[in-house]
C-alpha cells in the first residue's frame, strides 16, 4: 500500500487481488476452462442498485463514459458512437469507480491518467481479461498465428492477436493492445518458465518505466 498525500493507493498486485476477490463474490472464475466473457452493462444491472445506464451521443468521440453518484440514484452514461466492445470496457471502467471510489462524479476520457483513473482501468482490465487467463491464452495464439503463417512480421501478428482476443474477451481491440504492453513484464517471466501463480506483478510505475501512474 502507498500513500499520495490523503490519497490510499494500491499495487498493481493489490488491485488485481481485489479484483480477483471481487470476481469471486459475484460468482466468476480465474480457472480458463470454465471462463466467460463478462458483460459489464448486464453486470452492472443484476448488482447494482439503483443504478442505470444512459447512451448519449457525445459530440468529442475522446469522452468515453461518465458516471454520477445521486443520494437516491446512480447513472452510467457511455458514449452511443463507441462500440459494442467498447461500451463494454467503458462501463466496466465505471464500475470499478462505483464500487472503490468515493467521489461523485467521474468522467472518462482517452487522456486521463491521475491514480484514480489507472485504478478503474487497470481495475477493469483485470476483472475482464484476468492476467491467468489471458497470459496462456496470448502465449497459445500467438504459437498458433504462427505455425499457420510463420513470415508474420511484428505488426501483422500482434493485430491477429488482438482480433482472436478481441472476440474471447468481448472487450476491443485496442483494450487488448493496451493489455498487451500493461502485462509485459508478467508476460516475460511467464515465457521464460515462471508459472502463472509466481509471477511478480509490477506496474510500469513500479517497475520506474513511466513516473505517472500506468
Amino acid at each position: 500500500m502507498l500513500k499520495i498525500g490523503k490519497i490510499k493507493t494500491m499495487t498493481k498486485k493489490e488491485l488485481y487481488i481485489l479484483m480477483d476477490k471481487k470476481r469471486v463474490e459475484i460468482g466468476m472464475s480465474n480457472n480458463e476452462y470454465i471462463f466467460s466473457p463478462v458483460n459489464s452493462i448486464i453486470l452492472a444491472d443484476k448488482y447494482c442498485k439503483n443504478l442505470e445506464i444512459i447512451y448519449k451521443n457525445f459530440k468529442e468521440t475522446k469522452i468515453c463514459s461518465i458516471l454520477y453518484k445521486g443520494k437516491e440514484t446512480t447513472s452510467i452514461c457511455l458514449n452511443s458512437k463507441r462500440s459494442t466492445s467498447g461500451r463494454n470496457f467503458d462501463c466496466m471502467h465505471e464500475l470499478i469507480h462505483y464500487w472503490f471510489h468515493e467521489n461523485e462524479l467521474f468522467m472518462c476520457a482517452d487522456k486521463e491518467s491521475d491514480y484514480y483513473e489507472w485504478e478503474a482501468n487497470e481495475g477493469a482490465a483485470q476483472f475482464l481479461m484476468p492476467y491467468q487467463i489471458y497470459l496462456p491464452l496470448f502465449k497459445r495464439t500467438r504459437i498458433k498465428l504462427l505455425q499457420k503463417d510463420k513470415y508474420l512480421n511484428t505488426n501483422e501478428l500482434s493485430n491477429s492477436i488482438c482480433k482472436e482476443l478481441s472476440t474471447y474477451f468481448n472487450v476491443g481491440t485496442l483494450a487488448i493492445s493496451v493489455r498487451m504492453q500493461g502485462l509485459s513484464y508478467e508476460l516475460l517471466q511467464y515465457e521464460q518458465g515462471v508459472s502463472i501463480n509466481n509471477l511478480d506483478i509490477k506496474s510500469a510505475t513500479q517497475l520506474g518505466i513511466n513516473k505517472s501512474y500506468s
